[in-house]
């Protein structure tokens, strides 16, 4: 994993091009919240590395990017920390009419539920309470919407309201 990397938004598919917008000099494998307050605007966004924590190379299993046009946050995520989340978070049915449940093997005290829209908006929001979660979504429109978990865990996942 990189454990120095840069966040960069250009207008071309040539990385040279582009603008650097974040700078991570800390990462550690799991996932990175990078926040950036940069009006730069464009169309590809890469993650330059520039430090590798082990010799055998970079690995980014997800990047996706939540905000407006004035700030956003990036989050990255590793393979094996994908692996080792999906099975500690278990969100279904998806699609979702009224109820959305949750399941979820570690949890601590503090732990926060949130929902989220896709421009990062919060809707929902409640502590975690227990390893068994629902949450009524039945005033929520037709859509697609994020879960965010986060405390002494972090997890985003998508679901879908009928």
């Amino acid at each position: 994993y990189g454990s120095a990397y840069e966040i960069r938004l250009g207008n071309s598919t040539d990385v040279n091009a582009s603008q650097v917008i974040a700078t991570v000099s800390n990462g550690d494998g799991n996932t990175d919240e990078v926040n950036t307050d940069s009006e730069v605007t464009g169309r590809y966004l890469w993650m330059k590395g520039l430090t590798r924590a082990l010799p055998y190379g970079y690995s980014l299993f997800e990047m996706e990017v939540y905000g407006g046009a004035a700030s956003f946050t990036v989050s990255a995520r590793t393979a094996a920390e994908n692996n080792l989340m999906s099975s500690e978070v278990r969100l279904f049915p998806n699609p979702a009419n009224q109820t959305l449940n949750l399941q979820i093997e570690n949890f601590k005290n503090g732990d926060q539920i949130d929902i989220l829209s896709l421009e990062g908006k919060q809707l929902i929001s409640k502590p975690l309470e227990s390893h068994q979660v629902s949450i009524d979504i039945s005033q929520l429109n037709p859509g697609v919407y994020m879960l965010r978990v986060s405390g002494s865990q972090k997890k985003i996942m998508r679901f879908i309201k009928q």
